[in-house]
């Protein structure tokens, strides 16, 4: 799959909704894996679900083209896969519409869905979500170098953001 160079990017699998069997299987991308996924009786609806895996940024570093491999686990089959595709992160825009990246972090949306992710793989250990009038939306403590929050109903306007990362206590004013 071509990466065009980038990194941030996640790997997005379709996979139908109501599979049953033995279907316990690792994905791997450049040989290292990424996930291990088992979608027997995961969500029992009959319709198509798409699900997101984020790609470390060590495995995307200075490569133009990945491979994507599906590894069934013994005694499994892997899939079924209907769909798969790379997605780059959508980059919030600041107020005086610059690109957010503080930290060696980029803070980015998807679907509704607020994200910060690290690109040097430091742990992200507290964060907090506030309106411009300093209601608090969500905090909480986090480990691992991306931190999803939000609904997908967030109404468009001006929000806080408030994380910790490397012990250092960042602050961003985020435009949806």
């Amino acid at each position: 799959m071509a990466t065009k160079g980038l990194t941030g990017l996640s790997l997005m699998v379709r996979y139908w909704g109501n599979e049953n069997g033995n279907r316990t299987f690792d994905i791997l991308v450049d040989n290292q894996i990424i996930a291990t996924e088992n979608v027997t009786g995961k969500w029992k609806v009959n319709k198509f679900v798409n699900l997101e895996y984020p790609i470390p940024s060590s495995i995307l570093k200075d490569k133009s083209v990945i491979t994507v491999t599906f590894r069934a686990k013994v005694d499994n089959v892997a899939g079924g896969v209907f769909y798969l595709r790379l997605l780059k992160p959508e980059i919030i825009q600041s107020s005086i519409n610059l690109p957010i990246q503080n930290n060696k972090a980029f803070i980015f949306k998807r679907d509704g869905t607020i994200i910060i992710r690290t690109q040097d793989e430091s742990s992200i250990s507290a964060i907090s979500f506030f309106t411009i009038t300093g209601q608090l939306i969500q905090s909480g403590t986090k480990t691992g170098n991306e931190v999803t929050f939000g609904n997908g109903n967030l109404a468009k306007g001006v929000y806080l953001l408030q994380y910790r990362s490397n012990g250092k206590l960042m602050s961003q004013k985020i435009l949806l």
